[in-house]
């Protein structure tokens, strides 16, 4: 079970009432989520367009990025704008070599759904007519493997500072023993 582990909620406005039981299941589950205040608007939206700056920052500190499909999701402006932002953080994540920190789920609610072309997700839980015991191991495992990713590559960041810190100061004590070979005299 994860521990902690912060998931964005992006879901239709026409969709809330489904969206509280999907959070109380996740928190019952150790995960912590955050959904932003419903916007109702049908003007198309370029990617990363129209989101609060909360919706951003908040977009920042989670690892996972759920989406809650139903018909309605495909022509919601703010799931797209979320989305799209969330992508972006994940292009960026992997332009610096980082590909596997954060997951994009997209868990179905609705057998009427159906992806649009070119838009998969890294996860997709059918949790239609299921009940959350049913999807919330699929979600558990996958976080479990992304949770460990991100351990790893902290811990590698410990050591490639620790081993920093350790040159340093060995060419310090370097250039103190040898202060006459580089032409330097020592102060008196």
């Amino acid at each position: 079970m994860p521990q902690n582990q912060k998931v964005f909620i992006s879901y239709a406005p026409e969709d809330g009432d489904r969206c509280e039981p999907i959070i109380r299941a996740l928190k019952d589950n150790g995960f912590k989520c955050w959904r932003a205040p419903v916007t109702v608007s049908t003007a198309p939206i370029a990617p990363g367009d129209a989101l609060s700056a909360d919706a951003r920052r908040e977009l920042e500190q989670r690892a996972v990025f759920m989406r809650l499909c139903t018909p309605a999701t495909q022509t919601s402006s703010s799931v797209q704008a979320e989305a799209a932002g969330f992508r972006q953080l994940q292009a960026a994540e992997r332009q610096h070599g980082r590909s596997d920190m954060r997951l994009f789920v997209d868990l179905i609610l609705d057998a009427a759904y159906q992806p649009a072309p070119g838009d998969g997700a890294d996860l997709t839980i059918n949790a239609a007519g299921r009940p959350v015991s049913a999807w919330i191991v699929a979600l558990d495992q996958r976080v479990g493997k992304l949770k460990a990713t991100r351990e790893i590559d902290r811990r590698m960041l410990t050591a490639l500072v620790t081993v920093a810190v350790l040159i340093g100061f060995l060419l310090l004590v370097y250039a103190a023993l040898h202060v006459h070979t580089f032409g330097i005299a020592r102060p008196r």
